[in-house]
């Protein structure tokens, strides 16, 4: 077994990342948490947060795990749909109406599995106000966070002014790195809330694989330009479809 939250030269190395790519300042000894996938990453989550009654806000269509385990937790989610002719972007004015006194967080995916829709810097500015005048988590989740195309661009909401404290950030190695197998994902949070996280991760799954550690950072540290081609085909791919 490795230690609970994961090996230290892979939060390190996660460290580092987030804050060359995410803007994200993050202390690798307390605020890293390695999972057993996003999988372990979402359930470790929603156990740790969720109380019976408790509601969640997520765009709709989501992947279909944030239901399961909301149910698992005791709690629901609440759906907003979104529209192909608003590039499947969620409208905050139809977030915030959605807010009762049972809402506990907001769940976002962007880039979003399944539509591939992007949440917009704009857009993510507003929500984060909403969060903080609400008092509400978010929860985001960015696995696929390389995924993009055109003139769009990734945002952490996490490192926005005021939401660190009230943000889980989600990721793993299986989309961007191609190591679905692997089962290694991470979360990013305050320290208060990974020590909370802890014990019902190691009730799940006690680490990540321990070879599993190793090969993420060797993939963190290894070169990444092979994910041009990757990226290449996906946007080959996308303009059969639009097309």
């Amino acid at each position: 077994y490795t230690p609970w939250p994961g090996i230290m030269p892979l939060r390190e190395a996660i460290a580092k990342k987030l804050l060359e790519e995410n803007d994200l300042d993050v202390d690798p000894g307390s605020e890293i948490l390695v999972t057993a996938g996003s999988q372990g990453a979402m359930l470790t989550v929603m156990m740790s947060l969720v109380d019976e009654g408790d509601e969640m806000i997520i765009p709709a269509p989501f992947y279909g795990e944030y239901r399961r385990d909301m149910i698992m937790a005791g709690g629901k989610l609440v759906p907003i749909k979104t529209e192909p002719e608003n590039s499947f972007e969620i409208d905050p004015g139809k977030l915030e109406a959605a807010i009762t006194s049972q809402t506990k967080g907001i769940i976002l995916v962007t880039p979003s599995n399944p539509t591939g829709g992007i949440i917009r810097r704009p857009t993510l500015e507003r929500i984060a106000e909403i969060a903080q005048e609400h008092d509400l988590y978010v929860i985001s989740d960015e696995l696929y966070e390389r995924f993009i195309f055109d003139d769009f661009e990734h945002v952490s909401i996490a490192s926005f002014p005021g939401m660190w404290e009230r943000t889980i950030t989600l990721n793993s190695f299986s989309k961007c790195y191609g190591m679905t197998g692997w089962r290694v994902g991470y979360i990013v949070a305050d320290e208060a809330l990974i020590k909370a996280m802890l014990p019902i991760h190691h009730n799940m799954s006690i680490c990540a694989p321990s070879v599993s550690q190793w090969a993420a950072v060797a993939a963190l540290e290894g070169p990444h330009d092979w994910f041009d081609e990757v990226l290449e085909d996906y946007d080959r791919r996308r303009h059969a479809w639009m097309e």
